[in-house]
This record gives structure tokens, sequence and C-alpha cells, in this order.
């Protein structure tokens, strides 16, 4: 038997609780209503998903209590940028695109993870067998030791949501009006799970709530163009004053229905809003230096989601004798891995 650090052993079981990170969303140029069809940049959501994927591990140093939401705010993006990109392609070339991009990083950090594992020392109260390995890696939802559905790189659990929705998106791209035809699947989906609640791990995936927040962004596709800057900047307060005062009221282990209302709501105000004040011409808060290392970041969202359970439990290991050191050391040792690996692995694969 191999076992997990501490911290990561902790890492596990918060993130397990509050699941039941996305994709870290790879693209911000995508098109719509108030584009006509040409390709905009939106700054804002580089700067929301960099934000978001801090927020997940500042949520693991147990600096940030309400970090997890990070994901919720994944799901939206996802939902946005798919239903604004997706109906420009055909299902093959979606299809292709998605799993280029998600696939190979994912693939090697489970395999990195599983290698590490087998050095002596390094990892306790951690076992995985050929069986779980392969069901990870085909993002096959399955329940762990622990009965939840955990992948072997627990963050991964977000990865099956995703997937799941890139091959229902594909789906409907053969269907005259793909986004509300998803929406509306998502809708039946969740609908089934509802009245027939779903035992397995892969029909709970397949029917859960959290399908909801990416039909959310889905209909934020559909009406972005058509948002007033004023209501924007409404629902970008709105959606942080609600995540403030959340953040000492809400516990981890809510249900999902509860945390689609409580987090997933205030994630779509979050990412529509940003949306329609940027669209207004507004100046974003924050820009110069800090805004240029959050879109920044933002591009390497999904290196750093990936990478930061195995960098802490080493960062912990280092600075066994140094704690003080511990927040300041994984800060900086997440943020240089994920530059790298973004640009030596995913641009070079992607």
């Amino acid at each position: 038997m191999v076992r997990a650090s501490p911290l990561v052993q902790r890492c596990i079981k918060r993130m397990g609780a509050t699941m039941q990170n996305t994709d870290i969303l790879p693209e911000t140029a995508v098109s719509g209503p108030a584009a006509r069809g040409a390709a905009v940049h939106f700054r804002s959501l580089q700067m929301l998903r960099a934000g978001a994927a801090y927020a997940v591990l500042l949520f693991h140093l147990k600096l940030l209590h309400l970090g997890y939401a990070g994901v919720d705010v994944f799901f939206v993006l996802s939902g946005f940028i798919m239903g604004t990109m997706a109906p420009r392609e055909g299902p093959r070339r979606f299809l292709l695109r998605r799993v280029i991009r998600v696939v190979p990083l994912y693939w090697l950090v489970t395999l990195v993870f599983c290698a590490a594992a087998l050095v002596p020392g390094l990892f306790r109260h951690f076992v995985f067998n050929p069986v779980d390995l392969l069901r990870s890696l085909a993002f096959i939802p399955y329940y762990s030791t622990d009965g939840q559905i955990w992948p072997i790189v627990v963050p991964g659990w977000t990865l099956n949501y995703e997937m799941l929705f890139y091959g229902l998106m594909a789906l409907c791209l053969t269907t005259p009006r793909p986004v509300p035809m998803l929406v509306g699947l998502l809708l039946a989906l969740v609908a089934v799970g509802a009245w027939f609640p779903q035992q397995t791990a892969p029909g709970h995936v397949a029917t859960g709530p959290l399908l909801l927040e990416f039909a959310g962004g889905l209909v934020l596709s559909m009406v972005y163009g058509r948002l007033p800057g004023l209501a924007g900047l409404a629902a970008l307060v709105g959606g942080a004053v609600w995540l403030a005062l959340c953040s000492r009221l809400v516990a981890p282990e809510m249900g999902e229905m509860m945390r689609v209302a409580v987090l997933g709501v205030p994630s779509l105000l979050l990412v529509g809003g940003a949306l329609a004040v940027e669209q207004a011409g507004w100046a974003i808060p924050g820009s110069g230096w800090l805004a240029r290392a959050l879109e920044k970041m933002g591009d390497a969202s999904y290196s750093l989601y990936l990478l930061h359970p195995l960098l802490l439990s080493a960062v912990e290991r280092a600075t066994r004798n140094a704690p003080h050191l511990r927040v300041a050391l994984a800060l900086i040792a997440c943020t240089a891995a994920a530059l790298a690996c973004h640009a030596l692995f995913e641009r070079p694969v992607g």
C-alpha cells in the first residue's frame, strides 16, 4: 500500500466533500451575437479562469473556505465557451479538438502520479489498481474505496463531467439548433436523476444537478451580446457579494442541488457580469500588470488545476521543518510548474 501525505489526504477528503478542478477552459476567442460571427477575445474570462484555479488551490491550502466554488465557475465558463465555439465546428472536429486539449495532460499527470506513488515513503494511504487506472484514463466514473466518485487524480472528477458534456455537445451538433437542444437535453437528464436517483457512478454523473451549471453557461452564450453594461456590473457585484456572504455560512458537505443554487447561480452572475462589463467597453478592475499576469495564468489554469495536489504533497515534505514557508513555497511552486507545463507540454501538444 502506498500512503499519501497528510496534506494530500486533507486535499482529497475536502475535494470529495465538496464534489458531490474543468475543464479549465483552453479558449477565450469566441463568437456571439455582439460579435456578429467574428472572433472576440474576452480578457475577463481569462482572469476568471485564473482566479478560479487559484481559489481551488487556496482552498486546499486551507486559506479560502469557499475556494472550491472555482469548480462551479469553470463549469459555467465551459458551457459558455462551448456554446459560442462548438456551433462553428462539425461534431468530429469539435470532439477531436477537445480530446487533444484535455486528454494528453490528464493522462500524463495520472501516469506520473501512479509512478510517484511507487516511490517508497512518498505517499501514504494511496492505492490504485490496473482496473481503476484504465477507468480513470477512459473518463469512466467509478466509486473509489472511500465511496466517492474519484479517479486516481482526484481533481479529474470534474473532467468526467466535462467529457460527458463534450459528447452530448457533439451529438447535438448534428441538429439544426445544437445549443438549445443541448440545454433541453441537460435539463431532461437532471430531471431523470431527480425522479429516478441513479446508484451507479456513471448514472450519477450523467444525471447529476451539476449539469445545470453547464446549461447556465449555454444559455448565457445565447444572450450575452444583449446584456447591458449596467446590468452586468450589478450581476458582477451581486455574484461576488453572494459568494462572500456564503463563505462562512455554507458547509462543503451540501448536496449537489443545493450547491447549484448556492454556488452555481453566483458563478453564472460572475461570468455573465464580467462579459457584459467588458463588452460595454468599461475598464476591467485590476488592469495593468496584475491583469496581464492573470491572463497569462488563465492560459495555464488547466495545468495548475491538475498539478497542484501532487505539488502540495512535495511542498509539505520539503517544509516539514519550516511550516511557515509552506504557503509561499506552494504558491510559487504551483505557479511556476503550471506556466512551465503550459509552455512545454500543453501548447506544443494542443
